[in-house]
């Protein structure tokens, strides 16, 4: 199929089944598909390219599930053309369990984990090995031509933002390279939970730890912090 927003072909086998879906099982072969333009994020999103076997069953266009392998030739993202990510995992309409390896000049990068969108508050249970980063080349930070990053995150959590978090999350190994400097990171985490039907948070790293009981805002804490910071060093920091 040629469309004005890529080139679809296919080579898929449909069976009807007893439960009145679809045995599905075959190739999909995306080549420059639109995907900013069809997400409605085109500053962001470019075109894809890949190619993936699919194993599984479709009850309707918003019902299906089964397992995927393959290769995205190409995605670019950010301005910046990723190459040679592979996939290999279980998938639904809303869910995605299994592993994206990305090997390039740039980036090194491998996730292993579940992230589930079922639910009001999306589930996700994964470890990204960051061996590598050039944020600079990837585009996330144009002005610093040194500023690079590498990681191991661990995370387990339900929520949508910092303020409805529930669970942990873990930096170990980490570093951070920014205008020459390096900050290095051995073992962060915070974590998040009920305690007397008050939400409470551990944050643990080399440098402080806290502990925080009751109700809190952290878009506000930043608005104070910075606020703090400002009236201590109004030279290098503005009124928020």
């Amino acid at each position: 199929f040629r469309t004005n927003a890529g080139t679809i072909r296919t080579d898929i086998s449909l069976r009807p089944e007893k439960s009145k879906g679809f045995k599905v099982k075959g190739l999909i072969a995306l080549s420059n598909i639109a995907l900013g333009e069809l997400a409605g994020k085109p500053d962001m999103l470019g075109n894809i390219s890949m190619k993936a076997d699919v194993d599984g069953y479709a009850f309707s266009f918003r019902k299906y599930n089964g397992s995927l392998t393959g290769r995205i030739d190409s995605i670019e993202i950010n301005k910046y053309k990723y190459r040679n990510i592979s996939l290999n995992g279980n998938f639904s309409e809303k869910t995605w369990d299994g592993t994206v390896n990305i090997s390039e000049d740039n980036i090194k990068m491998d996730i292993l984990g579940l992230f589930n969108f079922k639910e009001k508050l999306p589930e996700f249970d994964f470890t990204l090995n960051l061996a590598k980063a050039d944020l600079h080349k990837l585009n996330f930070d144009k002005p610093d031509t040194s500023s690079s990053l590498s990681m191991l995150l661990t995370a387990n959590f339900k929520g949508t933002n910092i303020d409805n978090l529930d669970g942990e999350i873990k930096l170990l190994n980490s570093r951070i390279r920014k205008f020459g400097n390096t900050l290095e990171l051995y073992d962060f985490s915070i974590r998040t939970f009920a305690e007397n039907n008050k939400p409470a948070i551990n944050l643990r790293t080399d440098f402080i730890d806290a502990d925080l009981r009751g109700y809190y805002n952290f878009a506000g804490l930043g608005i104070l912090f910075r606020s703090d910071l400002s009236s201590l060093m109004p030279s290098k920091f503005h009124t928020p």
